[in-house]
């Protein structure tokens, strides 16, 4: 993936617009959510019809109750001896331009793990440290699988330092033409500053 990439162009745009529809006013940052956890396995069931539509110029968006694709209905966060996976269930996984991102907070940094589809490009997904001196991670095993209604995006533990338990936040993005974008963040209704984080899922 070069500088240059549409990959790139759009990720960049994105995060810098948190997601693109970002309240006017401030929610506390990257807050906890409630949900069901256990010494493995956190689960949160998200709000139904409750994407934001807008484009990379947007504060609030206007809800979108009709739109299927990218609606996150529940996230599921495994954190065994060897993966971490992400489970993010939807109403319809996109099939055209979209990233699933999740941040993964751990007791030491951070990391972004996004899938990518772009039309005329394809499908990548990506491992990025967010703090320090950041950047692309190289990670043999890391992948992101479609299953049903739900995509998964698993990581080797080794590739983000075996940490004793992480916390998980979750969101898509459906890009439609130049500008028009349709967000939800799975973890609460509708759409925040900032991705809301789970609590700590230890290893199992």
């Amino acid at each position: 993936m070069t500088p240059d990439s549409p990959v790139r162009r759009v990720r960049r745009r994105a995060t810098l617009r948190h997601l693109v529809v970002a309240p006017a006013l401030a929610v506390a940052l990257l807050a906890t959510t409630g949900g069901v956890a256990s010494a493995q396995t956190w689960r949160h069931d998200d709000a139904v019809r409750d994407v934001r539509s807008g484009d990379f110029d947007s504060e609030w968006g206007t809800l979108s109750p009709q739109r299927k694709a990218g609606d996150v209905t529940r996230t599921t966060v495994s954190h065994t001896r060897s993966r971490l996976v992400v489970r993010i269930a939807m109403r319809a996984v996109p099939s055209g331009s979209s990233f699933v991102m999740a941040t993964v907070r751990t007791p030491r940094t951070s990391y972004d793990v996004t899938r990518f589809r772009m039309a005329g490009i394809g499908t990548t997904v990506v491992l990025e440290k967010t703090n320090g001196a950041g950047g692309e991670l190289r990670c043999r095993g890391l992948s992101a699988r479609v299953r049903g209604k739900a995509l998964e995006l698993s990581v080797p533990r080794r590739c983000i330092g075996k940490p004793a338990w992480v916390r998980v936040a979750a969101g898509v993005v459906v890009l439609q033409g130049e500008d028009a974008v349709h967000v939800d963040d799975a973890l609460r209704r509708g759409v925040g500053r900032d991705l809301r984080l789970s609590p700590r899922v230890r290893r199992g």
